[in-house]
């Protein structure tokens, strides 16, 4: 994950060359930073059917979605499904929680 956010900031990559990598905590909150700034997008799996990975999702989607109330308009929301259809093609349905698609 280190090396993934030193493509996306510079300072991250000259500290992940050095082996100069900081603690788990400093680690967690640049990385949520960077995925509201859209340098980075976070891939998490899990399983319905299990319930395998379903917590950490919802965890992640606590750290890592802003807050849609009294911000700026720019536009945050999630994809949750992804359609194909013969006809229309490839789609996706989207969960806006600010700002305009």
């Amino acid at each position: 994950m280190a090396e993934a956010m030193g493509y996306a900031d510079d300072a991250w990559l000259e500290r992940y060359l050095e082996d100069n990598l900081p603690k788990a905590d400093e680690v967690t909150s640049s990385f949520w930073e960077m995925v509201r700034k859209g340098s980075v997008y976070p891939v998490l799996a899990g399983s319905a059917m299990t319930g395998e990975g379903v917590e950490t999702l919802l965890d992640a989607c606590v750290q890592g979605i802003p807050d849609p109330g009294g911000r700026d308009q720019s536009m945050s929301g999630i994809v949750f499904a992804l359609t194909e259809d013969r006809t229309l093609g490839t789609g996706a349905m989207v969960r806006l929680f600010g700002g305009n698609l």
